[in-house]
């Protein structure tokens, strides 16, 4: 009976260990992003997050595993903000779950978090936890992020046929060198410069707006990032939120 009783309290005990890390997900566009949080307790030795989607086959990968900084940064702050880069398919619900293990080897998997898929890029959706307080995912960093309101500008992005035009205008206190940059939403693409904007056309964009082609786009059938930087010093520059532009796979003209 001893014997019983022991080991429920050591089943307890590992339960209670790692209750104290709660995980929140919100898909915004073709982006999750997912908060941790910690309370007082044992940190796990070992964090990962692994994902899942609804289509047939599918099974667990593991997606996230959380280097020694972050757990140290999530035991410190309370809150660690990741971004799922390359999530499943907005088209597709999802799961996500966290697994936990300790330093005797110990490993805890609570229940998954269910996903639901978006009906539009714009949608939010927010995992079956029903937390919905957007601003649970926003870090310090993403509140300092320069906004188009913040220097009047506008900045727009189309298709047309087989160009795509990009529309500029304001700015006219934001001194330095003006380009634009376009990256897809394929594994491993990054930013890269498309067009540079010279003093001429600068000062046309600043008295009004200017429309600049880009004659050699990505494919159409890719979803694509468009975004303003503008470099004010040798090593400093600013980059404005990207603009999504949908491909035809997605429903794009």
């Amino acid at each position: 009976m001893k014997k019983i009783i022991l080991l429920f309290l050591l089943t307890l005990s590992n339960i209670l260990l790692f209750a104290n890390i709660e995980m929140y997900l919100m898909r915004k566009g073709t982006k999750v992003n997912i908060a941790l949080f910690y309370k007082n307790g044992d940190m796990p030795h070992f964090l990962e997050i692994e994902r899942k989607s609804t289509a047939p086959l599918s099974v667990y990968r593991t997606i996230v595993t959380l280097s020694e900084e972050q757990l140290s940064s999530l035991k410190t702050d309370g809150k660690l903000l990741i971004s799922d880069s390359y999530p499943e398919s907005r088209q597709l619900d999802s799961y996500y779950r966290l697994v936990l293990k300790d330093n005797e080897g110990n490993i805890k998997t609570p229940p998954a978090i269910f996903l639901a898929k978006a009906s539009k890029y714009e949608s939010i959706t927010f995992g079956d936890h029903n937390l919905k307080d957007e601003s649970i995912f926003i870090s310090e960093d993403d509140k300092n992020i320069p906004t188009f309101e913040d220097y009047d500008i506008t900045f727009k992005v189309e298709r047309v046929k087989l160009a795509v035009l990009i529309t500029i205008g304001g700015g006219k206190n934001l001194n330095g060198y003006w380009f634009v940059e376009r990256k897809t939403n394929k594994p491993l693409a990054s930013f890269r410069q498309v067009k540079y904007i010279s003093k001429e056309d600068l000062n046309l964009v600043k008295m009004g707006t200017h429309v600049f082609i880009d004659k050699y786009p990505e494919s159409r059938k890719l979803d694509a990032y468009y975004r303003l930087v503008v470099q004010t010093g040798e090593d400093e520059r600013i980059e404005f939120p990207p603009v999504f532009l949908k491909g035809d796979a997605a429903g794009g003209k």
